[in-house]
């Protein structure tokens, strides 16, 4: 037969050691057959709890224990009367503690990722099911206006999908200081000029997007301000079509960005850049749905680079705004995967729509207004 014994827990205070099924309370039998009526929980000792006076339970629980108690003992009302409450007394001032210890750490861990890793490549934001992000096969941007098309506050947002991803965080911000943003992302292009991918090719998809954009902004917006915004990620071919690396493949990017940044200054509109997020060398999603309870296993290094990348050159060497949200995802060189429960990312280098979200007040404080 099982036992339960007395043991001390802290300085002086006795507390109960049994096991589970010493709680059962004596059997009922109905038509036939035993039910049992166990405890399941401290709440339906509360009966228990009335036959013994708290003094009195304290001032047992201080005597050293005299001998085993035999789990048959429990039987006896009273035994079960003073060892049911003692051990909530105990369990409670336990769990007070680790609560205090932990903060509201055992909140935020208990509470779900939003969105969760299985659903990280759908949460976009609302561009591409307005039909404001084109896809392969488009090139041009329908009439994607947001905020107060009325308004003579005119913003664009320009770029690929690493200016798409930033446009959960600019919403509240394009409403609150009264902007007509129009948005022109495709995927796979960003702002840069395109270079040729091969000898003898003619002009590309992306090409043809760009072209039809710019002159969009230079003779029918004529915006106060464009934010550009696009991927670090791209592999490029020089004339003779060999891909570019390097110091090479950087200097031919940077040139590029800043031939378009300095045709938009010439409108007349000023320029920011939204400098590009870290890589992480991993599928981040696939990572954090294998340790959702460990989700900092999913950190990354910061690249040793990251501020020195063709984008910031380009933005310095132009005189354009750079708007960076680096140091709300990595912080002592540690990029995280989750912040606040949030997933970052849904891939390895692409936002999630939740946490863009959070953003707002980073990018407020860095994006110029307009007058």
């Amino acid at each position: 037969m099982p036992e339960a014994s007395l043991s001390r827990v802290g300085s002086g205070v006795t507390a109960w050691a049994v096991p589970q099924r010493g709680f059962a309370a004596p059997s009922v039998r109905r038509r036939g057959r035993v039910h049992s009526r166990p405890h399941s929980s401290c709440a339906r000792g509360r009966r228990a709890q009335t036959l013994v006076s708290w003094p009195r339970l304290w001032a047992d629980a201080q005597r050293p224990p005299r001998r085993e108690m035999h789990a048959r003992q429990l039987h006896n009302p009273r035994a079960r009367s003073l060892a049911l409450p003692l051990v909530c007394l105990v369990a409670l001032a336990l769990g007070t503690g680790a609560q205090v210890a932990t903060g509201s750490t055992a909140n935020a861990s208990s509470s779900p990722i939003r969105p969760h890793p299985d659903n990280a490549q759908r949460a976009r934001g609302p561009l591409p099911k307005d039909g404001c992000f084109l896809s392969a096969g488009e090139t041009r941007s329908p009439r994607c206006v947001y905020g107060d098309p009325r308004s003579d506050r005119r913003v664009v947002l320009f770029g690929d999908s690493h200016a798409m991803h930033y446009y959960p965080g600019l919403r509240r911000i394009v409403r609150s200081r009264d902007w007509r943003l129009l948005v022109l992302t495709k995927a796979g292009c960003p702002p840069m000029l395109a270079v040729k991918r091969g000898r003898g090719e003619g002009p590309t998809e992306c090409s043809s997007w760009r072209r039809s954009a710019l002159r969009r902004i230079g003779r029918r917006e004529a915006p106060d301000m464009v934010i550009a915004g696009g991927s670090l990620n791209y592999r490029i071919y020089g004339e003779d079509g060999e891909p570019l690396d390097g110091e090479a493949r950087e200097g031919a990017l940077q040139s590029s960005y800043e031939r378009v940044l300095r045709r938009l200054q010439r409108t007349g509109a000023r320029t920011v850049v939204m400098k590009d997020v870290p890589k992480a060398p991993f599928d981040v999603p696939s990572c954090v749905a294998e340790f959702m309870d460990r989700p900092r296993r999913c950190d990354f290094e910061l690249p040793a680079d990251h501020w020195q990348t063709f984008d910031t050159r380009a933005a310095r060497a132009t005189g354009s705004k750079l708007v960076a949200v680096t140091r709300s995802i990595c912080v002592d060189r540690r990029c995280r995967a989750v912040i606040r429960r949030r997933l970052v990312y849904r891939s390895g280098s692409h936002l999630t729509a939740p946490f863009a979200r959070t953003l707002r007040e980073v990018l407020a404080r860095q994006l110029p207004d307009v007058r």
